[in-house]
């Protein structure tokens, strides 16, 4: 389960261990096809100081003006200029592993190592495979498959 930049750390283990997850939660995650929101931008520009963290909550982060108040931008401000913090936060930016538009991992990378992953053949099913294997089925003369549920999947299941 992931948050902002905890999904895109959920993304990035996706493409580089798909092994090790069943399943994602995501919200607000950098990913497919991503590119940069004029909110980002401005947190990428950001020089620590407490009038541009004022500036930078109240242009972009705040529906109401009324909850940017003096202490929270103090805190904000405090956390932002914290031993390594700021440059971790440049790092985080700037580095050539994280700076430019590519935020998001491929769209094919999701399909591959995430959705396609416990596949048997690397393919998604179809509406003609569950048309296929629906009449495959109905051609038996037999009650025996009366109520049943039929899942098919090339491996592939949401559920």
């Amino acid at each position: 389960m992931g948050n902002s930049l905890g999904g895109r750390i959920g993304l990035d283990m996706a493409a580089q261990r798909p092994d090790r997850l069943h399943r994602m939660v995501l919200m607000g995650a950098p990913g497919v096809g991503m590119t940069l929101t004029d909110e980002l931008k401005a947190l990428r520009e950001y020089e620590p100081s407490k009038e541009n963290m004022r500036q930078l909550l109240l242009s972009y982060f705040a529906a109401d003006p009324a909850i940017i108040t003096d202490d929270l931008v103090r805190t904000r401000y405090e956390a932002s200029v914290a031993p390594g913090a700021f440059e971790a936060y440049r790092d985080m930016f700037f580095s050539p592993r994280h700076a430019g538009g590519e935020l998001g991992i491929t769209e094919e990378q999701v399909i591959k190592n995430v959705m396609l992953k416990d596949t048997v053949d690397g393919q998604f099913t179809t509406t003609r495979d569950v048309t296929e294997a629906s009449l495959f089925f109905a051609a038996f003369e037999s009650n025996a498959l009366t109520g049943q549920s039929l899942i098919v999947s090339h491996g592939w299941v949401m559920e």
